[in-house]
């Protein structure tokens, strides 16, 4: 039950070298320790955990799935990303989104993609289901902010 619900929900979660490896790639120094931090799609927090191991405390991890464990300390917000009220700009959108087809989607993911599309209007029903997470996350970038996330090799 659980290999399928992960697949249905597009659950793959990121090895802490590639975690690792990733943060390293940002621009983030330690003097900003403070810069306002997003995971979209926080799984069990290991983006999460590693950045607080690093002392950065202004993060915000969106999770829908509220039956997975969490690995660090930042309260996550168990909430469909893609249509909350999050009034904030961040330097840094981090991580390993959902990606799956829509044939692979359970109901619920159909539901939220088929809204983003209707609201949105810039992909269809048939993208990936990371495209809207890609979207949402650029929207809430501040200027000059980074988008570091892992892609499908379709992508």
């Amino acid at each position: 039950m659980m290999a399928a619900k992960k697949k249905a929900k597009g659950q793959i979660f990121t090895p802490e070298s590639i975690v690792e490896f990733m943060i390293n790639l940002s621009t983030l120094e330690d003097s900003d320790k403070d810069a306002p931090i997003l995971e979209p799609a926080a799984g069990t927090g290991r983006f999460v955990k590693a950045l607080e191991k690093r002392g950065y405390s202004n993060i915000v991890g969106f999770e829908i799935d509220e039956d997975l464990s969490r690995e660090c300390k930042t309260e996550f917000r168990y909430e469909d990303f893609l249509f909350s009220d999050v009034p904030e700009r961040f330097r840094l959108a981090i991580g390993n989104p959902p990606y799956i087809r829509r044939q692979n989607m359970d109901e619920e993911l159909k539901r939220i993609m088929d809204r983003f599309v209707k609201e949105k209007k810039i992909v269809n029903t048939l993208s990936d289901f990371s495209y809207p997470f890609f979207i949402r996350s650029i929207e809430l970038l501040e200027d000059g902010g980074e988008l570091m996330f892992i892609t499908p090799s379709y992508w």
